[in-house]
């Protein structure tokens, strides 16, 4: 039987390219930071792993595949690579990604693997005419990409090449031109443009209004996911190195984009056009190459492959939405006491935020992009005098699981225990709005707690300390205790703010937060003393792993956090 490895397997060409694989009687292993958020892999073996880890690959490339595919990546639409805000991790993880997985399968004497870079590594110059964009596979030098993220691409094809010319190997590469379909991301910021439009036009009522970043003028083209699929097989099964692109040739305005979706709708909607990362001005497939060297070049029209991405679509927006509709937040909304049927599983996360414009946004995009999808996130803006309602509210827009609460400032005890007052799920989890969560945190407390069965009350995770540019300065002192740790936690409060998972009855049973401890100068205690209160009725439990990380700003009450105590006590 063949063999074939699918890195990034978890994401939306990986999961299309397997099922692929799988029709073909291939075994199939596939492997990605998670599973597929929207389909059950059809991988005869899928390991959850992190190929920046170089001993992990070597673990997972145990045996000569017939077939490797490098789809992996640190990527998204132009909402994620454009904002300058996630250069420096899109070019490490991508490019560790390759540099790992070539020279383990070089190692283990694997000799084809096929590599997806990206059109986004044309040089922006022969991109700035909308009508008439340069994308020929022979334009890439002068090399000048418009973003970092195409700049590793670049890099990755020469380091497959070079591969292919040192040690022989296989290698395909080639260009993805804007690839959608189902089964793919279409929310939390990392969604390419048929997909945000679909989403957008989704959720808006007739006659509604839906935004449009730019002026709807520039121009992409848009391919498929099957014909990706087929051109990717057919490529690896050539003798043609590549790289090539894969792409469609039709090329189309972004406001045709719109028009076209709207049209599959049955919706008229008007189009606001606001200022948002743009990208070039214009980019097309140019599919003379392929036709050349397969025989064979993608047909489709853009129109066949929208109905079925938009049908697909609007399930995952009903899917969101409370009783079917779109609820607008409204801070009177009344809150459930009890667990009902439609809370099980449900994790209320609450956003305490003051004037917090600077940081929130990443704060809540850590949240929306856990691999833990049932999510409420409750942003209590606690009498914010700059734009952190606005930007929450601009995120809520998008992402339906997004609530923004407003609020008379009280302070962090009173915007969270508001939070918690209008939380609808099983479980309460807590972040301020200048901390970070690893993508991972919230499935694996959920998954713990589930092993816990009653007996859980709180499940933590272990810290690390970030500066404002996000970068770690220490790990936290990992502390390992499990059960019963009221008097340890006397000692030393070792659960960090924003690290708990907490089941909201037991949050209940003991009130929340201390209300009384702003009075007494002494709310910079208000998480030990929660703490303690869970601890005192409520077995702890641990997922002993770095997945919460605490930002620490020079004059912050964390930084003084013993001197702040004694005076408050």
């Amino acid at each position: 039987m063949r063999t074939a490895l699918v890195c990034g397997a978890g994401g939306f060409i990986g999961g299309h390219l397997v099922k692929r694989l799988k029709a073909e009687g291939f075994w199939v292993r596939g492997v990605d930071l998670k599973f597929h958020e929207y389909s059950e892999t059809e991988s005869d073996d899928f390991i959850i792993g992190d190929l920046r880890d170089p001993y992990f690959c070597r673990s997972l490339i145990d045996r000569r595949f017939d077939e490797v595919y490098q789809l992996a990546a640190d990527m998204g639409g132009a909402g994620f690579i454009f904002t300058n805000e996630n250069d420096a991790k899109i070019m490490y993880n991508s490019a560790a990604i390759n540099l790992n997985v070539l020279n383990a399968c070089y190692k283990r004497a694997i000799r084809r693997i096929f590599y997806s870079s990206s059109a986004c590594m044309y040089p922006a110059y022969n991109q700035e005419d909308s009508d008439s964009p340069n994308c020929e596979e022979s334009s890439a030098y002068p090399a000048a990409p418009d973003s970092e993220y195409g700049w590793e691409k670049l890099f990755s094809e020469r380091l497959y090449l070079a591969y292919s010319r040192c040690y022989s190997m296989d290698v395909r590469i080639a260009r993805y031109h804007n690839i959608f379909g189902p089964e793919g991301t279409w929310i939390g910021g990392r969604e390419k443009a048929p997909a945000a439009l679909c989403r957008k036009v989704a959720m808006a009522p007739d006659r509604g209004t839906i935004e449009i970043w730019g002026d709807g003028r520039q121009t992409r083209s848009f391919l498929y996911i099957d014909e990706c699929v087929e051109a990717t097989v057919r490529l690896m099964r050539s003798d043609f190195t590549g790289p090539v692109n894969i792409g469609s040739e039709e090329m189309v305005t972004i406001d045709q984009l719109a028009d076209l979706i709207m049209d599959i709708a049955g919706k008229r909607l008007d189009k606001y056009h606001i200022p948002g990362p743009l990208g070039v001005r214009g980019r097309n497939s140019d599919n003379r190459l392929i036709r050349a060297k397969l025989d064979w070049a993608p047909s489709q029209p853009l129109i066949a492959g929208l109905p079925p991405t938009y049908a697909w679509i609007e399930q995952q927006v009903q899917r969101k939405k409370p009783g079917g509709r779109f609820q607008h937040v409204s801070i009177t909304r009344p809150s459930a006491t009890q667990t009902s049927a439609s809370s099980v599983g449900l994790v209320s996360v609450i956003v305490p935020a003051y004037n917090a414009c600077v940081t929130v946004e990443r704060t809540i995009s850590s949240v929306v992009n856990q691999t833990y999808s049932n999510l409420e996130v409750l942003v209590v803006d606690d009498g914010s005098t700059d734009e952190t309602a606005l930007l929450v509210q601009r995120m809520a827009d998008a992402d339906p699981r997004i609530r923004l609460l407003q609020k008379p400032n009280g302070g962090l005890v009173s915007a969270r225990n508001f939070g918690i007052a209008h939380a609808s799920g099983e479980f309460i989890a807590p972040i301020d709005a200048d901390d970070l969560w690893h993508p991972e945190k919230i499935a694996k407390q959920v998954r713990l707690m589930r092993e816990r069965g009653d007996r859980g009350g709180l499940i933590y995770c272990w810290s690390r300390e970030i500066d404002a540019q996000d970068r770690v300065l220490r790990d936290v002192s990992p502390c390992s205790l499990r059960g019963n740790v009221y008097a340890a936690l006397i000692i030393r409060n070792f659960v960090s703010s924003g690290a708990p998972l907490v089941r909201k009855r037991c949050v209940e049973e003991v009130g929340g937060y201390d209300a009384t401890l702003l009075a007494r100068g002494a709310d910079c205690c208000a998480d030990l003393k929660f703490n303690l209160d869970i601890a005192e009725r409520f077995e702890f439990d641990l997922v002993p792993e770095f997945l919460f990380l605490y930002r620490v700003r020079a004059g912050s009450m964390s930084t003084d956090i013993e001197g702040a105590m004694a005076r408050s006590w």
